[in-house]
């Protein structure tokens, strides 16, 4: 289901486009226990027309995230810096460049030489996709009667190489290995997850609002979560993880590349937060400063305030820093690209370093969790609760004129009980430390659950056993036709005629993982391990 919210300042927004885009498309994702909404051209988890607040777990009475964006800044050849970061973002209009209170780096799409209307009616989209619209788009794309999902037909598989885009954009498994995304002869998005959303950045279009000289690159957006269907891991459905892809397309080289996630943490009220790391999970938190939250515009969570946090999950957490809402000329907004790029790499807006409790210098802030009494942390640092922003990074990186990084990382959450006593508000951190090792173990593929809703006209079909199967899948089915077996990407990996009731199929070589079987029009998953 698509979803548009009209406010009365939005014409200023990418007037001359597309419907003059006086709406904001977006999406939400909410396979689990998260409802996240997430916008077309950012930022993600909050409405950037009227700015209410998003990012929601269990229908909760409160908000955990008020908003999320991306920075990024390094270095030329040359010595020159390049940053493009946001903050907040509201209507802005690309034909002059004007912005209501905004800082607006980033835009839908990839760099292109031409942008107009036919560019946004194929960018300006957020594109969500289900694990099960896959399996069935295997299963009939063939059928005369399918009609196609519309974010099938858009999926931007393949930019227009005569305007300056990429030939190649959007992963899809490509049937026929032609490059060209072709969802008719059976093609599909490559996802991950249960359900994703998907969007593509760029930073060239217009000249950066936070006043650096752009990166100039394509970050595709993944942002997915799983259903655990059996809830053997309901931090699991607690989570909410995001895949990127960030492709350089200019002509520079970079070094000493920092890339950041900037999160506005509220919890529940937003006046009274505290921030913290885990440097061996590689977690950056917020949690209640006190044992109260007070109800504000956006809610409250009273006596049993949850704590939130961000774990990157295929890379190290470089730095981890913060600044404060109205602080002052050292620990307040950024306003000039030096302060973007001074905030990415732990140090504060004029250049000082990030000290610890001993007074050194130092790249992470509040290592300890609050519970630690004798401890580092802003609990027993003394200081007060405040507006927190948060930053998390990944650095000192090279990036290259063409070349590309991923860096996958998740939201999780922990608002734990004992006893059937609900836990304080530093308690719940050290229930999230806890969680935060359950998501990478998932991650890693240490841990798993039951995830796909199973077929159950496809069980009255045919039988796959031992499931889950570590030597040889039995497949039991009067069923004749062609047998296909596809990984969790879509991608097919064996195929060949089911002839006679039972086949057998040796799968001790597939990779660990969860594995979809097609016999004729019926589809059944089964795991290997």
């Amino acid at each position: 289901m698509k979803f548009f919210i009209a406010t009365t300042f939005l014409s200023l927004f990418f007037v001359g486009l597309v419907n003059s885009q006086e709406d904001y498309e977006f999406e939400i994702l909410d396979i689990n226990s998260v409802s996240a909404p997430i916008y077309a051209g950012g930022p993600f988890y909050v409405d950037p027309g009227n700015y209410n607040a998003g990012y929601n777990v269990n229908n909760d009475e409160a908000e955990v995230i008020y908003q999320s964006s991306i920075w990024i800044g390094g270095l030329n050849d040359d010595g020159g810096l390049h940053v493009s970061a946001e903050t907040f973002k509201q209507a802005c209009n690309p034909e002059n460049g004007e912005c209501d209170n905004t800082y607006a780096d980033f835009w839908s799409g990839p760099n292109a030489d031409i942008y107009d209307a036919e560019y946004d009616s194929k960018y300006y989209k957020v594109w969500r996709i289900s694990r099960s619209d896959i399996t069935y788009h295997i299963a009939h794309y063939n059928d005369l009667d399918y009609i196609m999902p519309d974010d099938f037909l858009t999926w931007p598989g393949n930019g227009d190489v005569s305007t300056g885009e990429p030939q190649q954009l959007a992963l899809y498994n490509d049937m026929n290995e032609n490059g060209i995304y072709e969802p008719e002869n059976g093609d599909t998005p490559q996802i991950k997850g249960d359900q994703v959303i998907y969007t593509i950045l760029s930073d060239g279009r217009m000249e950066n609002s936070s006043g650096g000289d752009p990166i100039m690159v394509d970050i595709h957006y993944m942002i997915y979560a799983f259903n655990c269907v059996d809830n053997t891991l309901p931090e699991v459905n607690e989570t909410t993880f995001t895949n990127m892809r960030i492709v350089n397309r200019s002509e520079n080289n970079y070094h000493d590349l920092y890339v950041g996630t900037w999160t506005d943490f509220d919890i529940g009220n937003a006046t009274d937060d505290f921030i913290g790391t885990d440097i061996e999970l590689n977690l950056q938190y917020a949690y209640n400063g006190d044992g109260y939250d007070e109800i504000s515009s956006t809610g409250g969570f009273h006596e049993t305030p949850p704590a939130c946090g961000i774990i990157y999950l295929n890379n190290d957490l470089t730095t981890s820093m913060f600044y404060m809402n109205g602080g002052n000329e050292i620990t307040g907004e950024p306003t000039e690209p030096i302060h973007y790029y001074n905030y990415l790499r732990s140090f504060w807006k004029d250049g000082s370093p990030l000290l610890d409790e001993s007074g050194n210098s130092t790249n992470h802030l509040f290592t300890d969790s609050p519970t630690n009494e004798n401890g580092w942390s802003m609990l027993t640092n003394g200081d007060n609760p405040s507006d927190m922003r948060g930053l998390s990074s990944v650095g000192n990186l090279t990036l290259n004129t063409g070349e590309e990084i991923e860096i996958d990382f998740a939201y999780i959450y922990a608002r734990g009980e004992s006893g059937g006593v609900p836990f304080n508000h530093i308690e719940n951190v050290d229930l999230l430390i806890e969680t935060a090792q359950i998501i990478q173990n998932y991650y890693d593929g240490a841990v798993s659950c039951s995830t796909v809703d199973i077929d159950e006209e496809g069980l009255l079909s045919f039988y796959i056993y031992p499931n889950p199967s570590s030597g040889v899948l039995n497949i039991e089915s009067g069923i004749m036709g062609r047998l296909e077996i596809f990984n969790i990407v879509g991608e097919m990996i064996f195929e060949g005629d089911k002839l006679g009731e039972r086949l057998t199929i040796d799968v001790s070589g597939f990779t660990d993982g969860l594995y979809f079987v097609r016999v004729g029009d019926k589809v059944q998953r089964f795991v290997k391990e």
